[in-house]
């Protein structure tokens, strides 16, 4: 019985999406390979934000010892950096596969080790590119011994195989990293989501229009762009719904405050979001392609268009703009932004993106479909 691992920092009952998108694919190969073990390494590590509905937890979990869960930014780093030693050194003398996400930050680096190491194989679900991101967060400088090291060893220690977010990222990776192994596309956030009671603020935003912020505004985001969104709508026409976490949601809230048009949530279920037009999905284009944000996939598998602010060659821009409308962040001016403004708030424009969305979501069940029986028979045949 081959047994494979699927390594997150954050695993179900954590309230982490990317916890989520681990769970399903648990389940997923499992139910596409039987007579293999699927099972997950992950840690302890608390989780701020996010909604947690329960889920069954059938497989084998493994834990490892979070290290540190301050706010000190060089003690975050170390470690983490320490814990994803641990996930791999614990996957590795597990499994005889290893799948593993990009969380913690610079797992990959340990991944890449322990395979060559140990002989087997890694497969990576390219969430985010390390060490990339700690240069565009202005962490460290791209002529910095530390980041050219990482840059190049985890060039050296390239998965046996990607699971990439869409084509922009790929080319971006291989790239970057100086190699092309074998890929298949994966992007998180396919999944269903069940209709629910009407939410409270459904009712306190009447006949208007409804954009949706749900989830991270974190280094990857920049809240200006949220802020000016919000000072350029009618408020008579549009009202805005935010459940945000993360480094960047304070500035919002100082710069909005109480406006009636805006409803502030804690936490959000997700049978809630399908009471939205329209999501809101933002990315700094100095990001494109080191993040694809997952918001953008949910709300398409909703049958809900997206209002996109970011660059037009993004994956999610790529790969849904039939279905949204964009406000490319690079030309940012407010005559672009009250356009849109203006489109979202057409009935008819509203119907024909939602259309669109519908339609791509049928194909992203497919590709997802098809992309975990590639991955069954890769594995199949190079283990």
């Amino acid at each position: 019985m081959k047994k494979i691992a699927v390594v997150n920092r954050y695993y179900p009952p954590s309230p982490a999406s990317t916890g989520d998108l681990a769970h399903e694919l648990v389940h997923q190969l499992q139910d596409e390979m039987p007579d293999s073990e699927v099972f997950v390494v992950t840690t302890d590590a608390p989780y701020k934000g996010g909604w947690r509905q329960e889920l069954t937890i059938t497989e084998r979990v493994l834990k490892s010892k979070v290290l540190y869960t301050g706010e000190n930014s060089v003690l975050r780093f170390v470690a983490g950096f320490l814990e994803g030693r641990a996930l791999a050194k614990l996957a590795f003398s597990e499994a005889d596969v290893v799948i593993a996400m990009t969380n913690p930050p610079l797992v990959n680096y340990w991944m890449g080790k322990f395979a060559r190491k140990t002989g087997k194989k890694y497969i990576e679900w390219t969430l985010d590119v390390f060490p990339v991101a700690f240069a565009k967060a202005g962490y460290v400088g791209e002529s910095s011994p530390f980041y050219r090291y990482f840059l190049k060893k985890c060039g050296e220690y390239a998965p046996d195989m990607n699971l990439f977010l869409g084509e922009g990222q790929r080319e971006f990776v291989h790239k970057a990293f100086g190699f092309e192994h074998d890929y298949v596309l994966l992007p998180c956030g396919i999944k269903d989501t069940p209709n629910g009671p009407e939410p409270a603020w459904k009712s306190v935003a009447g006949n208007k229009t409804v954009l949706g912020y749900v989830g991270n505004l974190g280094e990857a985001h920049n809240p200006q762009d949220v802020i000016r969104l919000v000072e350029l709508a009618d408020p008579n026409r549009v009202h805005f719904v935010f459940s945000m976490y993360g480094a960047k949601v304070e500035s919002v809230r100082q710069a909005l405050g109480e406006r009636p048009n805006i409803s502030w949530l804690e936490n959000i279920p997700d049978s809630d979001l399908t009471y939205m037009d329209a999501h809101i999905v933002t990315l700094l284009p100095k990001w494109t392609h080191i993040s694809v944000p997952s918001k953008a996939v949910s709300a398409i598998c909703m049958g809900k268009p997206i209002l996109f602010m970011g660059q037009s060659d993004s994956d999610n821009w790529r790969m849904f703009g039939e279905a949204g409308w964009n406000i490319d962040s690079s030309v940012m001016d407010d005559r672009q932004i009250k356009s849109v403004l203006d489109g979202i708030s057409d009935e008819t424009a509203q119907k024909e993106r939602s259309a669109a969305a519908k339609r791509i979501a049928k194909d992203l069940r497919y590709l997802q479909h098809s992309t975990i029986q590639h991955i069954s028979s890769w594995i199949k045949a190079n283990t």
